[in-house]
């Protein structure tokens, strides 16, 4: 059985971009091969923001008629509204570009971004566009359970985009799945390769590789004759209140090795892998100076 791929949402961050831990650069040609790739394969969700390198690319030469959107606004694009009729014009504007009468999923790029006084008047426009069927779910990207708590105590949320891998295994709390549960609230898992390190041991930066819970990982996963995407996809199937998944890919073989993945129907302690370390399971304390490879 292969992961359901109607679950996978094709996150664009890393095209037209370096972006990612030891990245290289990737065309706009090759970009938009892998995006038409990824279609032909069945996977249907694009995650966009207008602060990732290639949206300007993107939203002048793709055309997105074919895939549902889950758009993340960023903090630039909220400075910029002076009015809620800038805030209407924006979100209209988008269903423009996008073709589209829906926009599938609309996201804070950051829970702080609500809190403003004008991210709360976009939260309030997003309401009305999700009342008029323009807009499907209305979310928020986080980063920690302590904001997430305190978010959904104050703002009626559909959706939360949440970092979720072998080693950061925060959000499993029964207590907060019972909330997202009771609430109806539909979780987006990101990060769960954790940028390539939980399957490739060539691009972890040097100083984490003598941490006791990466060579744990590999360990298992050698011992047990197993492959890192598949077990990382099993982990991720066993959590049920995990509803879709983000990722972004390289290259074409990346994404077949993904989509391609064999899920076993096992259980495993996965729990027993589970890190408090924050350089570790925090991408951004990799690029301090003192952590540089």
């Amino acid at each position: 059985m292969n992961f359901n791929r109607s679950n996978i949402i094709f996150g664009t961050a890393n095209l037209c971009s370096k972006y990612g831990h030891k990245s290289k650069f990737i065309s706009e040609s090759k970009s938009r091969a892998m995006l038409d790739y990824a279609h032909k394969k069945e996977i249907r969700t694009l995650d966009i923001s207008s602060s990732y390198d290639c949206y300007d690319f993107l939203i002048k030469k793709y055309n997105f008629n074919k895939w549902k959107i889950s758009f993340k606004i960023s903090k630039k694009d909220i400075n910029a509204f002076s009015s809620k009729l800038d805030i209407e014009n924006f979100l209209n504007n988008l269903l423009i570009i996008f073709k589209k009468k829906k926009i599938e999923y609309f996201l804070f790029h950051s829970s702080k971004d609500i809190y403003t006084k004008k991210g709360r008047l976009v939260f309030k426009v997003l309401q009305k566009f999700k009342k008029n069927k323009k807009i499907g779910k209305i979310g928020v990207s986080v980063y920690n359970k302590i904001e997430t708590i305190n978010l959904i105590k104050k703002f009626k949320i559909n959706v939360i985009q949440l970092p979720f891998n072998i080693l950061d295994q925060r959000f499993n709390d029964k207590k907060l799945i019972k909330t997202f549960t009771d609430k109806k609230i539909e979780i987006h898992a990101r990060s769960i390769f954790l940028q390539g390190i939980l399957v490739d041991k060539k691009i972890i930066p040097k100083r984490l590789l003598s941490l006791l819970e990466l060579q744990k990982w590999f360990l298992f996963l050698k011992k047990n004759n197993l492959k890192g995407i598949s077990e990382i996809l099993n982990f991720i199937n066993q959590h049920r209140f995990i509803n879709k998944i983000v990722f972004g890919v390289r290259t074409v073989k990346q994404l077949n090795q993904i989509i391609g993945a064999k899920l076993i129907n096992k259980k495993v302690r996965y729990q027993n892998f589970s890190s408090k370390n924050k350089i570790l399971i925090n991408p951004v304390e990799w690029l301090k100076a003192s952590w540089q490879n």
